[in-house]
């Protein structure tokens, strides 16, 4: 091919960990995608840049080695400059979970000049346990890195790079945050493991000045005209535009950008079911285990079967079968 808010605030997910934060702006909220209807013009809806598989596919290309390094540097400006001398673009399929035999394929992966690597992830959606989810992965990159004979002293740098739709740090101001492991008086304790989250929601409306803001407008986009705005001063973001047009005018890929994102947003609402249902039925069982305790007690005190069945709500047979257990 061509080229909910997370109810807050939530435990820190590495400890100790430090937030170290920038880039302040105002927050807004990204424009809903909304799902696919039957009466939708799917010819002429914009898929923006945002949407992960479209990502996967103009950024996970080998092809793609300029755009995805532009990106980095923009992003990482803390890395050395010789990291990006040359970086590969790798699998991005980590092997099976070992307890419970999953596979996990991860947006793009990358590996640098130095040895380090680099996971770029796209969540959209505010989903449960995602910065649990996060951090484990990370520590999974950081496992698979080494090899069998080698030690300790051979790790290499991991970072995960997550570009949020929605706010994951909410205790934190500005939209970039950095994810370190830190003393409790602030000094860096390793820096084999680095997180950083940035979110599109929170970028500010007006150029702060550093390249990763070009970049977030430009992934944020919701129309052609804002993301052709987003690529005017690079052409690594104008390259990158071109290729969701090319993929956008096509029928097939548009088919298959659209079935994902439907595929996503059902089973968000399946997962949100599921736990709407699961505390339902944590809520009755509750009652009827505190019905349960209660028309025991009231049994043990020697109070008669009728006046037990008015305080707990039980029937006076399901009171009897109680009744062996005082």
């Amino acid at each position: 091919m061509h080229p909910h808010q997370i109810p807050g605030p939530v435990r820190q997910f590495l400890v100790p960990v430090e937030f170290s934060t920038g880039r302040s702006g105002g927050v807004r909220h990204l424009p809903h995608d909304g799902p696919m209807t039957d009466n939708e013009d799917l010819t002429r809806r914009f898929i923006p840049p945002r949407t992960d598989l479209l990502f996967r596919w103009i950024f996970g290309d080998q092809n793609s080695t300029t755009l995805v390094t532009d990106l980095l540097r923009a992003v990482l400006p803390d890395l050395p400059t010789a990291d990006w001398t040359q970086v590969r673009l790798v699998d991005p399929q980590m092997p099976a979970d070992r307890d419970q035999g999953k596979t996990t394929v991860l947006d793009v992966k990358v590996t640098t000049a130095t040895g380090k690597t680099i996971d770029i992830e796209i969540q959209l959606l505010a989903t449960p346990g995602i910065r649990e989810r996060i951090a484990f992965y990370t520590a999974d990159l950081l496992v698979d890195s080494i090899n069998r004979g080698q030690d300790y002293t051979d790790l290499r740098q991991v970072v995960t790079v997550v570009i949020s739709g929605t706010t994951l740090v909410p205790e934190e101001p500005g939209y970039y945050h950095t994810v370190d492991l830190r003393t409790a008086n602030h000094h860096l304790f390793t820096d084999v493991l680095s997180i950083r989250i940035l979110e599109m929601p929170r970028v500010p409306p007006t150029d702060d000045g550093t390249d990763a803001w070009n970049w977030m407008r430009f992934l944020a986009a919701s129309t052609e005209e804002e993301m052709d705005m987003a690529a005017t001063d690079n052409p690594a973001i104008a390259d990158a535009a071109d290729q969701v047009r090319h993929y956008n005018a096509d029928a097939t890929t548009r088919h298959q950008l659209l079935a994902r994102e439907k595929f996503l947003r059902d089973q968000l609402t399946r997962e949100r079911v599921a736990r709407r249902e699961g505390i339902e039925q944590g809520l009755e069982q509750g009652v009827a285990q505190a019905q349960h305790t209660n028309a025991l007690r009231a049994l043990r005190l020697g109070l008669p079967v009728d006046q037990v069945a008015a305080i707990t709500g039980l029937t006076p047979a399901e009171i009897t079968e109680l009744a062996p257990e005082t």
